[in-house]
Order: C-alpha cells, then structure tokens, then sequence
C-alpha cells in the first residue's frame, strides 16, 4: 500500500528520472527477447520455440519453488526463535526474483533468473529489494512472531 512518502518522490525529479530509465532498461529487455525470438523461429519450428518457452517456465517453477520452501521453513524457525532472519529474508527475496524472471516467457529472462539463482546473486538481489521494503518485512516480522 502506499504511504505519503510515495507520492512525495512523485516531485523529486532525479527519481521521475530513475524510473524513467528503469522503464527504458525494460523496454530493452523486451527488444532484446524479440530479436531472439525472431531469429530462433527462422531457424526452428515456431512450435518448437513455443515448446521450449513454456518448459523453460515450469523448470523455473521446479528450481525454486523447493528453494523458496526451503528458505520459508528456515525463516519460520528463526521467528519462532525470536531471531529477524534478514539475510534468509534476502535470499528469499532474490530466489523469489529469479523466479519471477525465469516463469516470464522469454529467453533473455529466462537466463537473467539462471544467472541470479546458481551464480550466488540472490542474496544481493533480495538486498536491493530489501532496502526499500525492509519496515514492511519488518512489521511482517512482528506479526508472524505474534501468529505463530
């Protein structure tokens, strides 16, 4: 939900102007999957590109839903120990972005989520994330420790 200080960077120019670079990047990814794709159906079937699309999605599915599982239960253990895990907060933040990338059709994303879940960045993505979600993961914190 948003709060004032939202609509207060509305009038900060610099961050209208990061956002606006942080679209472009996406519009660049897009680009990027766009060129891939039309050279992948020139050299195989359209079906086949389809195919492989769809099964790169539920592998991505397959490699972190475990993790995320995984992460959870050990989160879970460190609330009930009255412990804030934010660095199993982080991973799970990263593995959750890495899924998010390799369940969105495309193969650019596809190996972006690859390279933030096997190559040791899901802990520096779920920090990045973190910085500007860390009260709310906190008040989450406290009512899970309440909860369970």
């Amino acid at each position: 939900m948003a709060d004032v200080r939202d609509y207060i960077r509305l009038f900060d120019t610099n961050n209208v102007l990061k956002w606006f670079f942080l679209i472009m990047l996406c519009g660049l990814v897009l680009v990027g999957e766009a060129v891939v794709l039309l050279f992948a159906v020139d050299r195989f079937s359209r079906y086949y590109v389809l195919a492989c699309l769809t099964g790169s999605a539920v592998i991505g599915l397959l490699l972190t839903w475990p993790a995320v599982h995984r992460i959870v239960k050990h989160i879970r253990k460190d609330i009930a120990e009255g412990e804030f895990p934010e660095h199993d907060m982080e991973r799970l933040l990263g593995t959750i972005a890495s899924g998010i990338f390799m369940l969105i059709p495309g193969f650019v994303t596809d190996c972006l989520g690859l390279i933030i879940f096997f190559f040791g960045l899901r802990r520096p993505v779920g920090k990045l994330i973190m910085m500007k979600n860390r009260d709310r993961l906190f008040q989450a914190y406290e009512y899970l420790k309440l909860y369970d």
